[in-house]
């Protein structure tokens, strides 16, 4: 008897971005429709991609759903310099509810960002030099590296590579900059 091996079943995730390989969904219209509270359950899974997950307030929940998003940051090496971290700490105490939280993964976390804040805040670590791309769901997180001491003459090459692997690992997509950072819809006919 000759055995047959199937193909492994495509995931849902996997269809989702089979289905949308810039992984954009339906994430722009959702941002700019002020009557929409949340995202679609697809737009959830891409949202991780841009380093968001959306959540509820879970002391709200027996009035209702209130929905927010937690947004993490992607810091290779879990390096940050004083300007970002002040950036950080300013956009925490604007939108992110006075929390900044560190992850076991050298990033940190805002949570409790609205909806109508999120392109801010996401726009606001941009210009600092922080990004969230790739900071969440089925994709390398984050490269981290041992504390390396300052004096090291190790330090800057342990951070450099840090950094390259972080690079060639991130997700390709333009989506990221065309909804996050300059507010338009990804125009598909121009992306080959």
């Amino acid at each position: 008897m000759i055995s047959r091996t199937e193909p492994p079943k495509t995931t849902r995730n996997e269809a989702l971005k089979q289905s949308n390989p810039l992984l954009s969904g339906n994430i722009y219209h959702t941002l700019a429709d002020g009557s929409a509270d949340h995202f679609s359950e697809d737009d959830y899974e891409f949202l991780k991609f841009h380093g968001v997950y959306q959540q509820d307030d879970r002391d709200k929940r027996k009035t209702g759903k209130q929905y927010m998003v937690m947004v993490r940051t992607k810091l290779p090496g879990g390096v940050l310099n004083a300007r970002q971290y002040l950036v950080c700490d300013q956009l925490a105490g604007q939108y992110g509810g006075n929390t900044l939280r560190i992850t076991t993964r050298q990033d940190l976390q805002f949570h409790g960002i609205l909806k109508a804040n999120l392109r801010q805040t996401i726009q606001s670590l941009n210009e600092t030099l922080v990004t969230t791309m790739g900071a969440c769901g089925d994709v390398e997180r984050n490269v981290m590296a041992p504390p390396t001491p300052a004096t090291s003459p190790l330090v800057d090459r342990v951070i450099a590579e840090a950094q390259s692997l972080s690079a060639k690992l991130a997700p390709r997509t333009p989506a990221y900059h065309s909804i996050r950072l300059e507010g338009r819809e990804l125009e598909l006919s121009s992306q080959s």
